[in-house]
């Protein structure tokens, strides 16, 4: 979904409509938009060797230029209110445009930004815009997955990664009964996520992405619970047949990447 084509925008949970502007073109034509993040290549050149190398290569944060236009005439109150909703947060703040909402940007506004007008208080504003990634992102997806009458066999479910990359979700994992409990990927070469000696009513948090472990039971550490080849759950592109074996509730949080909307 193009960017240029969205007539409003949401920034920081705030609609552009509330404060009289609106995303435009000021180029004739047709429109122009970035299609993906820059990407480099990372190479070694050793002496007398014409031949560089090859390392890897490394995406740039994503970056684009916007142009806002008011839809009446503005005053200095109005600009100054638009000034602070736009470069008052002090981190990157979710930005999504009205074609589809279902894609947002985390972003900064940076650099020059100028304020063209035709010195009748009417004009628009050309603003700089830095993403945190070279990403964007899905809104956050959340699933409950009750299993506190499980089988022996376990059960088997479906959880989807509709990004263009492998995702790493957070679990809430409540442990009913028996002390432990497994989830099995079998899109995934059968990887393992498994906890032995556990309590019953213990309600772990784990960050997949950051591989990080959290009980709800105080000076408690679960991290040599983990079953020896355990790896934290990552969810692949498509659909990921998983297998949960435990009498648990789990709460799945998680958060897609795509490389173009």
């Amino acid at each position: 979904m193009s960017i240029r084509s969205s007539e409003y925008f949401i920034f920081n949970g705030v609609q552009s409509q509330s404060f009289g502007i609106f995303n435009v073109n000021i180029s004739s034509g047709m429109l122009t938009e970035s299609f993906t993040a820059n990407k480099s290549i990372k190479e070694v050149k050793i002496r007398n060797n014409p031949t560089p190398y090859f390392m890897n290569t490394e995406y740039e944060k994503l970056s684009f230029n916007l142009s806002f236009g008011f839809d009446e005439k503005y005053d200095s109150e109005k600009i100054r209110n638009v000034a602070r909703w736009l470069t008052s947060p002090t981190f990157y703040a979710p930005l999504q445009f009205s074609e589809n909402f279902n894609r947002i940007f985390y972003v900064m506004f940076t650099d020059t930004s100028e304020l063209i007008h035709n010195g009748l208080s009417q004009g628009y504003l050309n603003l700089n815009v830095v993403c945190d990634s070279p990403f964007s992102y899905s809104p956050v997806y959340n699933q409950i997955i009750n299993l506190t009458s499980n089988v022996s066999e376990g059960t088997k479910i479906i959880v989807p990664n509709h990004g263009d990359f492998d995702n790493y979700p957070t679990l809430k994992i409540k442990v009913i009964n028996g002390g432990s409990f497994s989830i099995t990927n079998n899109s995934n070469g059968g990887e393992v996520l498994a906890f032995t000696g556990l309590a019953n009513n213990e309600t772990l948090t784990i960050d997949c992405q950051a591989q990080h472990i959290e009980t709800d039971i105080s000076h408690t550490y679960r991290f040599s619970n983990m079953t020896t080849n355990s790896k934290f759950l990552k969810l692949i592109r498509g659909n990921n047949h998983l297998n949960i074996k435990g009498n648990v509730e789990i709460f799945l949080s998680t958060q897609f990447k795509t490389i173009q909307g």
